[in-house]
């Protein structure tokens, strides 16, 4: 006997249920509150009891959802991936290699105005024992827009990666770019955004196809 569809089952599956929305903005006011205290004092100094008392949560929802305090840098770059998509996606015409091009200025930008405690984070984070070498489990929205546009590059004929997966080599471009900007880190870059566009540089001249081929 079939049961009548209430307004609970009818829900709009594409869009995120009650209880995963209020999670997302629990999630957010963590790292909003994180973010303000960053921005007032050093990364070291600010701790994971005043980051609960500034978003309003306890100890245990914060590890719940972050582990730890240097996984703020997660929420950090899902933002970052977001911004890179909006970027892309207001472009027109773009072909695969341009649209490569965005995505590290995009990068650039955000780390260049990023706050000297996130860079902090981000380091500590980096050193942690089951981050991967590159930094690749970091980085997964980055690493899937970039797999989509090398998969569109490839079908478009203007990337030669066929004989490899666009995850693989997606993972190639992100962990290069990532390496790129932890190298600024520690200062031994003077100029970010030219750094980030000389790799992808690089990276394009065995990616991209030569025209006409």
């Amino acid at each position: 006997m079939l049961r009548p569809m209430t307004q609970d089952s009818a829900i709009d599956h594409g869009r995120p249920s009650l209880r995963e929305r209020k999670r997302q903005r629990t999630r957010a006011a963590i790292y909003e509150a994180a973010m303000e205290l960053f921005d007032e004092r050093p990364y070291a100094e600010v701790t994971v009891d005043e980051i609960c008392d500034r978003a309003e949560v306890g100890r245990a929802t914060f590890f719940r959802f972050y582990g730890a305090k240097a996984a703020l840098l997660l929420e950090f770059n899902s933002r970052l991936a977001q911004r890179a998509h909006q970027a892309i996606d207001g472009t027109t015409h773009q072909d695969a290699p341009e649209r490569l091009r965005i995505l590290a200025a995009v990068i650039a930008d955000a780390w260049a105005d990023s706050s000297p405690s996130m860079r902090a984070m981000a380091l500590e984070m980096l050193h942690r024992p089951e981050t991967t070498v590159g930094g690749e489990n970091l980085h997964p929205e980055l690493i899937e827009l970039v797999a989509d546009i090398i998969r569109d590059g490839n079908r478009r004929r203007e990337l030669r990666g066929e004989t490899l997966s666009p995850e693989f080599v997606a993972s190639v471009v992100v962990t290069s770019l990532a390496g790129c900007v932890s190298t600024w880190f520690d200062g031994r870059l003077i100029d970010l955004h030219e750094a980030l566009e000389q790799t992808v540089e690089l990276l394009l001249q065995g990616l991209q196809r030569e025209k006409g081929l």
